[in-house]
């Protein structure tokens, strides 16, 4: 969030990167709370509107406290997004570079407890062999925070494909690409 009080310096505001012409991009995230856990994915046409986004919540407890059971099932829930709504051309997204790596066929420790589940995950990679699967910093996974949170604090899993909640749509306006803003004239 830019603070404009702040003069004769210049920032940049947080810039969501765009899904190439004719691509889907999905960003996907968990969240936990004592032992229950959410995950969120949300679903971008390549201008950078939601065109869908699918929240899911689990109120048996996480394997063995394992927070990273979140992340992984953000995967799966952006992979049965994409099934569901029958996409092709798309990247996926998502700020846990262990569970990124996992999927992209890299060597990573998962915990045994939750290794079927990834391996789901690198399954429909390998199927869906445009898909692309990255790492993204946290701070650009607002919106799927905020969503996977919600899910989190009101124990509900559900796809919206259309006339979105206001907060969302605050959320991803927020998130549009911006430009740099040169305060020091101010």
């Amino acid at each position: 969030m830019l603070l404009r009080s702040v003069q004769g310096m210049r920032f940049h505001i947080k810039d969501l990167s765009l899904a190439d012409n004719g691509r889907y991009k999905i960003n996907v995230d968990g969240a936990t709370s004592h032992s229950v856990f959410a995950a969120a994915a949300v679903i971008r046409n390549s201008i950078g509107a939601i065109i869908a986004y699918q929240t899911w919540f689990s109120a048996q407890p996480l394997s063995s406290g394992l927070s990273i059971e979140a992340d992984i099932r953000a995967f799966f829930v952006g992979f049965e997004v994409v099934v569901l709504l029958h996409l092709s051309g798309f990247q996926i997204e998502g700020d846990t570079s262990l569970v990124v790596d996992f999927i992209n066929g890299k060597d990573s420790a998962i915990p045994w407890q939750i290794r079927p589940l990834a391996l789901d995950c690198k399954y429909l990679k390998v199927n869906n062999n445009e898909a692309i699967v990255q790492h993204v910093r946290a701070d650009a996974n607002s919106v799927e925070h905020s969503l996977a949170r919600s899910s989190l604090s009101c124990g509900v899993s559900r796809l919206w494909v259309s006339d979105f909640p206001l907060f969302v749509i605050e959320a991803a306006e927020a998130d549009m690409p911006q430009t740099d803003v040169d305060l020091s004239s101010a």
